[in-house]
């Protein structure tokens, strides 16, 4: 995955630091801190309604847009719908595309909420509550521990603060 790719390089000394959610199969050498939390939703097109149907059954057998990288709260929808038996069609494509093919359509799709706070904001699209409880993914920032470069430790501080 693109996420094992990053931290190849970060280890590779290609990359100095990377920020995304937490990922549990970092090399020890690497070092974490944590900036903040990330809240996976539903989303659906403005014009869909499924009236009062909010259980999670909904998705059986309906086109599911996922991210192309697994997260904790990925990992948990999956684990629940296959626990329950409910079988989506699931697709996996970037957060633009999904907007796109959600927008139009009367599929759902799963994402990160602040990667697509605009869309919401100008209700090109929708989230749809379903009666699942998502953890939210921390986010933070990885760098190898051992890196002495004085500007990459001023920015990582630079980071912190306005976070």
């Amino acid at each position: 995955s693109s996420i094992e790719k990053m931290f190849e390089k970060l280890e590779n000394g290609e990359l100095d630091l990377v920020i995304v959610k937490k990922y549990n199969k970092s090399n020890s050498n690497t070092k974490y801190i944590k900036l903040g939390n990330l809240e996976d939703i539903f989303i659906c097109g403005n014009k869909v309604d499924f009236g009062k149907h909010k259980e999670l059954r909904v998705l059986d057998n309906k086109i599911l847009y996922i991210p192309r990288n697994n997260s904790i709260a990925l990992e948990k929808l999956l684990e629940v719908l296959e626990k329950n038996n409910i079988k989506p069609i699931i697709k996996r494509v970037d957060s633009s595309t999904m907007v796109k093919l959600v927008k139009d359509s009367s599929n759902i799709g799963f994402i990160t909420k602040e990667y697509i706070s605009e869309e919401l904001e100008k209700e090109e699209i929708k989230e749809l509550q379903l009666d699942i409880d998502i953890p939210k993914s921390e986010f933070g920032i990885y760098y190898i521990e051992d890196n002495k470069f004085k500007e990459l430790s001023d920015l990582i501080k630079v980071i912190q603060h306005n976070f």
